[in-house]
C-alpha cells in the first residue's frame, strides 16, 4: 500500500500585540466575537515570537550556559532575568514614573483650583483648564497603572514559561537512573507551585 504524505497542518497566525493593543487590549476582541460559540486550540493564534516556549527555552539555555554554576542559584537568577530584560523592565519603570509625575502634579493642580475660587482671581477659563488637567492627569495615572500590572503580568508569564520548558527538557535528557530519583510529585509541585510563586511574584 502506498504511503500518502500528509501536508503539514497549516498553523495559525501569530497574535500580535502592538502599542494599542497593550493599551487598549484589543488582541482579545477576535476571541470575544467567537461566531463558533465555544474556544479550541484551532482557533486560538499563536502566542508572539518572544513569547513563545522554544524561544525562551533557547534564550534561557544561551543565557544560563554564559555563567557559572555555583550551587548558589544565583546564575539561574540573572539567566531569568535575561528572559525580561531590557524591554519589560524598562517599560514598567518608564509608567511608574509617568504614574509618579501625574501623583505628584495633581495636589498642585487642585490647591491652585481651591486658591482661585477662594480669591476670586482667575478667569472661568482658567478654572475650566485646570479642571480638565485634573482629568487628564486622572486617566494619564490610570493608564499608567494598568500599564505596570499589564507588563509585570507579562514578565511573570515570561519567567514561568522559560522555566518551564527548561524544566522538561532538563528531565526529557535524564538518565534512567536520575529520572528514577524524581517522583512525579516533585516535578509538578516543581512547575505548579515553584515557578507559580515566580509567576505571581512579578
Amino acid at each position: 500500500m502506498e504511503h500518502v504524505e500528509q501536508p503539514p497542518a497549516e498553523q495559525p497566525p501569530r497574535l500580535r500585540i502592538g502599542f494599542a493593543a497593550e493599551f487598549y487590549h484589543v488582541y482579545l476582541t477576535p476571541l470575544m466575537r467567537s461566531k463558533r460559540g465555544t474556544l479550541t486550540l484551532d482557533g486560538l493564534p499563536r502566542l508572539p515570537a518572544e513569547d513563545d516556549a522554544l524561544v525562551l527555552l533557547e534564550r534561557f539555555r544561551a543565557a544560563l550556559s554564559k555563567r557559572q554554576l555555583d550551587g548558589s542559584g544565583r546564575a539561574t537568577q540573572r539567566a531569568t532575568l535575561s528572559l525580561l530584560w531590557p524591554r519589560f523592565q524598562l517599560s514598567i519603570s518608564l509608567w511608574m514614573l509617568v504614574g509618579l509625575a501625574t501623583d505628584g502634579a495633581q495636589p498642585f493642580l487642585i490647591a491652585t483650583l481651591v486658591r482661585e475660587l477662594r480669591t476670586g482671581t482667575g478667569s472661568v477659563g482658567t478654572r475650566l483648564g485646570i479642571v480638565a488637567a485634573i482629568g487628564a492627569l486622572c486617566l494619564v495615572n490610570t493608564a499608567s497603572l494598568q500599564q505596570v500590572l499589564w507588563f509585570g503580568s507579562r514578565c511573570g508569564m515570561r519567567a514561568k514559561v522559560g522555566l518551564s520548558a527548561a524544566v522538561y527538557h532538563k528531565m526529557m535528557r535524564l538518565e534512567l537512573g536520575s529520572v528514577a530519583s524524581w517522583s512525579s510529585s516533585a516535578v509538578s509541585n516543581l512547575v505548579a507551585i515553584d515557578l507559580a510563586r515566580l509567576e505571581l511574584s512579578a
